[in-house]
Formats: structure tokens, sequence, C-alpha cells
């Protein structure tokens, strides 16, 4: 070298270049799981707000329709056994009503959940790729 600056080799400079692509690759592998990880986490627990809330409007628009039929009976002076009945039957129709809905408002609940799992595990695929990668390219610019 006369006076100048020491250059590194070209072999350097490449290997160099795509080891920082790789280790870029690999962070925004990692982030994007993170991500992945949060944004599945806020959509269950949105399904679980979105059912607990229909779950709520279901039940005082029940509650809402047994009173009604109760003070008609009653305006009407209807008693006995058959207003009773009605009635009964109409808590226990409401009920199973309500019922199916919990029911359908989980299985959404555990779908959502599952979906975010399996996005997540797709993600952290791709970090685990991302490492191999690295080792890869390191490996064959060592050669």
């Amino acid at each position: 070298m006369e006076g100048g600056i020491d250059m590194p080799e070209p072999t350097t400079i490449l290997v160099g270049a795509l080891l920082l692509g790789e280790t870029a690759g690999f962070i925004q592998s990692y982030k994007t799981a993170k991500a992945t990880k949060k944004a599945a986490a806020h959509a269950t627990a949105a399904q679980a707000a979105s059912n607990a809330e229909n779950e709520k409007r279901m039940a005082e628009e029940q509650m809402r329709k047994e009173s009604l039929a109760r003070a008609r009976a009653a305006a009407s002076g209807l008693t006995g056994a058959s207003v009773d009945v009605y009635l009964g039957a109409l808590e226990q129709s409401n009920q199973e009503e309500l019922d199916w809905l919990k029911q359908v408002g989980q299985t959404k609940v555990q779908a959502t959940q599952m979906e975010g799992d399996l996005a997540y595990s797709q993600a952290m695929s791709n970090v685990f790729g991302s490492i191999s990668s690295m080792a890869s390219t390191g490996i064959k610019l060592l050669k």
C-alpha cells in the first residue's frame, strides 16, 4: 500500500454484504413473528368482547320479551297453569338460545386463537429458515 487506505478484498466485502442481508432478513422475520403473536392475541380478545356484547344484548332482549309477556298476561287477567307453562317454556327457550350463542361464541374464540397460533408458527418457521439461510450462506462463503 502506498500512502492510502487498506481496502478489503472483494470477497470479504461480498461475504459481509451477504451476511448482513441474511441478518436483516432474520431480524425482519423475528419482528414479524412477534407482531403476528400480538395481533393474534388482540383478535382473540376482540372476538371474546364481541361475543360478550352479543350475549348481553340477547339476554336483555329476552328479559324484555319475558317481562312483556308477563305484563300482557297480567293485564289481560289470564292466570293459571297455561300462562305459567307458556312463561316457563319461553324462559327455557330463551335460555337454550343464549346457551347456543355462548357455545358458538366460544367456538369462534377458539378458531380465532387457532388461526393466530398457526400464523405465529408459520412466522417462527420463517425465523428458523432465516437462521438456517444465514448459516448456509456463511458456510458456502467460507469454503
